[in-house]
């Protein structure tokens, strides 16, 4: 035969079996053919597995470790606070009292109150809050029920830009000022980009805190930002992330003491004394360490990182771009910009535009002209989860799109019970969730349970409460009562968003809380406003019965009844709340908002003849009818017809017609102005487009309007921009990144390009088409299909008082094509065989109505 030098491939066994928890599970690759069951050793082989799977027919469910995952029923999810404005991280106040204290990037310092059910803002602190900066993290510390120390880190400008992390005294929910002890700052350069800024302590008061790398990422493709260049530090983040004497894009490790100031725990990267080294740096390598957390049975550090823009690997640049969940139980590098998630990056030269060898994970080498510290660095440390903008090979489960991990807390009952001697031991969550890392996406809105092995590896991860709608989780704490605590940010970025959120999430093992819920006839409408509420969607899981009681905002009565009849009579916004509560005392609430002022638009199409079917090469009169109580008509000339959009299209066969008649575009979503870009519109709902751009909003990119009045009549915008859908990128809008989406086609891309440009201009300067008239049904002709014609019109209104409260009203109309395959005429026609149709009746075939036009076919 023929010697190689390459090694034997692994063997992969074709059969094989174990014992399992008290159980047996027994596996084989053959039998794939019919034939092989008419083999004896096969079947001798199949036999006996099953006979030592079944072994003595007894499971010893005393060897049963694995918990099963609890119901989500058995849990509620109560919304303490909502219209937060950028809340970053959360604290709950360890004295049982269920007060949450929590933090907003502006400088806000909040606290919710439970026995009044309100959010006040204790102080406001005077921030530099440019970029992402801003009040980052809060912490109480280990020991506050004695101290009364809190710990805050912040951003400054006065005396040079810094980030700084400072200690308070904090007594009867006021902060004093004057206690301040500064315990450490991290000089920051101006300009962009990643804070960091998570506080938490380990198990012997040790306090980690994170930080970023403090560089501009969008000049690097989506790579490695280490342009070495003159006047280029900004852009190199070697100079911090992977510099042994710099604090930023890291993970610092400190002991503080009652003077204020802070000495070194035993075990950090690089000892004290160290040349060009930090003590005080326990985690290096990170690009945006945005939360973290600290198991405090183990005293290992978790924390989620924030990763690069690349949407695909780079030709002599290294991979794409990767984010990853870090596990650290004791110190190390974790390799940026050098390495990103077990995937390595070129030494690539900015000036050259020449990349190098790869660098080496064992001997990293930091020679950037910015380095100040050592440039031998520590071997790359791997990450405990990893993921990319597409689907992950080794962690499916994380699914595709944008990307930010943040890293939630380990559950660990002892430490409730520690905290709360008196708890019901009920409302602490199940074995399940023992020593499970709770993780969480920032983009892409989850929340999973990760299980590790006794060595702290990755063995699964399952999804917490999926049913729930999250937006943007931003942090997450357990308190002394056993509940999770749950910050959302909300959907619109560097913005006060209504659905920023604080929730409190409890498990019940019995009794639980009843859920709240109101259902409205009405939302919005001119004044007098006559209402029906209810409040019979409201559950309990429990079948207990409910009192109510509602509340509405202005008004000093309350009510008592399931359902309310309520008339609002003067313009205005109005919140209406909602209490349910069970016999045992539970209760929750639910609040919607009532705008008076403006009436809903009215549009119609009138159509001559069937409105259900189309005809071939027929003319079909048509008149659009719109009205609005406040606007006027198009009948009486009073209503802009320049607001009112009108269109007819053909559907071809095997397209989307739900997806395609959602109606023309609104304030609160973008949608197609004519079918022929309504593929690109339901590709953007499909995709993660919404967590960036707005139709008519800047959210943390620009609104599609901008970008079609930017690129509007430009040849070249097709061809770049679909581009950009796929790879990412930033620069065009300002220190904003575009997330990849590798997984998107150039034809999904130029089709998703294709429904932004649509929407240059705010309104037609004329109708597409006139508003009554003929339309002639021909484009289907000669293509053989079976297809649609579609007509769409909308209308949005000028608003109530001041413009405000604008509303939009629409109608679509599908004609589908006339003729029923011949097995449709006959379990037709058997179905109606006896009936006497008149020229009026109608009759049903699988659900479509058929005009009584079609019965002589189904006579034959």
């Amino acid at each position: 035969g023929v010697k190689s030098d390459k090694p034997a491939p692994p063997s992969h066994p074709i059969a094989w079996a174990h014992e399992y928890e008290g159980g047996r599970s027994f596996y084989t690759g053959l039998g794939h053919t019919e034939e092989s069951f008419s083999e004896e050793n096969f079947l001798k082989h199949l036999l006996g597995g099953i006979e030592w799977a079944i072994g003595k027919g007894r499971l010893d469910y005393a060897k049963a470790k694995t918990q099963r995952i609890p119901p989500q029923e058995r849990f509620v999810r109560t919304v303490l606070a909502e219209n937060l404005d950028e809340p970053t991280e959360l604290a709950i106040f360890p004295d049982g009292s269920g007060k949450v204290l929590f933090v907003e990037r502006k400088g806000a310092i909040k606290v919710y109150y439970p026995e009044w059910d309100t959010v006040e803002t204790i102080v406001h602190m005077p921030v530099y809050k440019e970029f992402e900066e801003g009040v980052m993290g809060v912490a109480f510390d280990p020991n506050y029920l004695k101290n009364n120390w809190i710990y805050v880190f912040y951003s400054l400008m006065e005396g040079g830009r810094r980030n700084r992390l400072s200690r308070f005294d904090f007594t009867n929910d006021i902060i004093h000022h004057s206690s301040e002890k500064v315990l450490l700052e991290v000089p920051e350069q101006v300009g962009c980009c990643h804070t960091g800024g998570s506080i938490d302590f380990d198990s012997k008061g040790n306090l980690f805190l994170s930080t970023g790398d403090n560089t501009n990422p969008f000049e690097s493709d989506g790579f490695a930002p280490a342009d070495g260049r003159p006047g280029r530090e900004l852009y190199d983040a070697r100079r911090s992330a992977s510099n042994t004497y710099d604090l930023r894009g890291k993970i610092l490790r400190i002991t503080p003491q009652p003077d204020g100031t802070y000495t070194i725990p035993k075990g950090n990267l690089f000892a004290e004394g160290t040349p060009k080294t930090r003590p005080e740096i326990y985690v290096m390598g990170c690009r945006n360490p945005y939360r973290i957390a600290v198991d405090k049975k183990t005293d290992c550090l978790y924390w989620g990182d924030v990763g690069p823009d690349a949407g695909k690997n780079g030709v002599d640049r290294g991979s794409k771009g990767y984010d990853f969940w870090g596990q650290a139980c004791e110190a190390g590098y974790y390799g940026w910009p050098l390495f990103r998630g077990n995937h390595t990056y070129f030494d690539y030269n900015f000036a050259t535009k020449k990349s190098g060898p790869l660098h080496d994970p064992l001997k990293p080498i930091n020679d950037s002209p910015f380095n100040t510290g050592l440039r031998e660095l520590p071997p790359v440390q791997a990450p405990l989860i990893w993921y990319s903008y597409d689907e992950s090979l080794e962690f499916p489960w994380t699914a595709t799109g944008g990307k930010n991990p943040m890293a939630g807390p380990i559950f660990r009952a002892a430490d409730i019970k520690s905290s709360n001697s008196k708890i019901n031991e009920s409302a602490i969550f199940p074995e399940y969730f023992e020593g499970k890392f709770f993780i969480y996406e920032w983009m892409r809105n989850w929340i999973f349970v990760v299980t590790m092995d006794e060595k702290g590896g990755f063995v699964q991860a399952d999804p917490f409460l999926p049913n729930e709608q999250w937006n943007r989780p931003m942090d997450m704490a357990f308190g002394p009562d056993g509940a999770l605590y749950v910050l959302e940010y909300g959907t619109q970025w560097f913005a006060q968003n209504p659905d920023a959120r604080l929730n409190k999430i409890e498990y019940a093992a019995g009794n639980r809380r009843p859920v709240a819920k109101i259902d409205a006839s009405q939302t919005v409408g001119a004044a007098p406003l006559a209402v029906k509420l209810s409040g019979s969607s409201s559950k309990d899981y429990d079948s207990d019965a409910l009192a109510y009681e509602w509340a509405v905002s202005g008004v000093k009565e309350s009510f008592t009844t399931p359902s309310l009849d309520y008339v609002f009579t003067t313009p205005g916004e109005y919140e209406v709340t909602l209490k349910v509560t069970d016999p045992s005392g539970l209760s929750s609430r639910a609040a919607t908002k009532i705008v008076v002022g403006n009436s809903q638009p009215s549009v119609a199409w009138k159509l001559d003849g069937n409105q259900t079917f189309y005809w071939d090469d027929a003319e079909l009169p048509y008149a659009l009818e719109v009205s609005d109580p406040e606007d006027g008509s198009l009948a009486n000339g009073k209503l802009d017809p320049r607001r009112v959009k009108i269109s007819i299209d053909y559907l071809a066969e095997g397209q989307d017609v739900a997806a395609l008649v959602m109606g023309h575009q609104t304030k609160e979503s973008a949608t197609m102005g004519s079918l022929q870009f309504a593929t690109g519109f339901k590709l953007i709902e499909a995709n993660d487009c919404k967590t960036c751009h707005a139709a008519d909003a800047k959210v943390n990119g620009p609104s599609y309007i901008d970008i079609a009045n930017r690129y509007y009549g430009s040849e070249f915008a097709l061809q770049n921009l679909s581009k950009k859908v796929i790879t990412g990128g930033a620069g065009n809008w300002g220190e904003t990144a575009m997330s990849a989406h590798p997984n998107l086609s150039q034809q999904q891309a130029e089709d998703i390009v294709k429904y932004i440009l649509s929407l240059a201009g705010e309104v037609q300067t004329t109708a597409t088409l006139p508003f009554s008239g003929a339309y002639r049904t021909n484009a289907h002709i000669g293509k053989g299909e079976k297809g649609a014609y579609v007509f769409q019109a909308s209308y949005r209104d000028l608003g109530g008082v001041g413009g405000a409260n604008s509303l939009s009203g629409k109608q679509t109309l599908v004609l589908r094509y006339p003729k029923i395959e011949a097995e449709t005429y006959a379990k037709a026609a058997k179905g109606v065989r006896r009936q006497r149709l008149e020229q009026t009746d109608t009759f049903t075939v699988r659900g479509v109505p058929v005009n009584v036009m079609l019965l002589p076919i189904i006579r034959r």
